[in-house]
């Protein structure tokens, strides 16, 4: 299968097959008499963790952005645009909260139970 430069339109090369891949993890290893193929397979398994790490906190950032836009179960925003959005979200939530924050506060000046209730249980700013 031929590798093509999509800006010029040329040829470049070719992908390799299985044998080369098989034959270049061969010279690998003959390079590298000391690393055993667990090794291969350790840096495999982190490589897939992080992939699927990845790829978990971006699904759950998409079921967010989904459920705040109904009609779109089937559309996946750009990664850059839901991160904003993202945050956009986190900076409305501090906001809320703050606002709360502060209503628990100024109940408390006024009712000795919440008075009595906060110096046990503090608010964390």
């Amino acid at each position: 299968m031929k590798l093509w430069d999509l800006s010029t339109g040329n040829v470049v090369g070719d992908y390799p097959d299985l044998g080369d891949l098989v034959r270049g993890a061969f010279r690998l290893g003959q390079a590298n008499p000391g690393v055993s193929a667990a090794h291969f397979d350790a840096e495999d398994e982190e490589r897939k963790a992080s992939f699927d790490l990845r790829w978990r906190a971006d699904m759950r950032g998409i079921k967010r952005w989904q459920k705040a836009h109904p009609g779109n179960d089937l559309v996946w925003p750009d990664h850059a645009d839901m991160v904003v959005w993202l945050l956009g979200e986190v900076d409305r939530l501090r906001a809320a909260l703050d606002s709360t924050r502060g209503a628990v506060l100024t109940v408390a000046q006024y009712d000795p139970w919440a008075s009595e209730w906060l110096a046990k249980h503090p608010l964390r700013p």
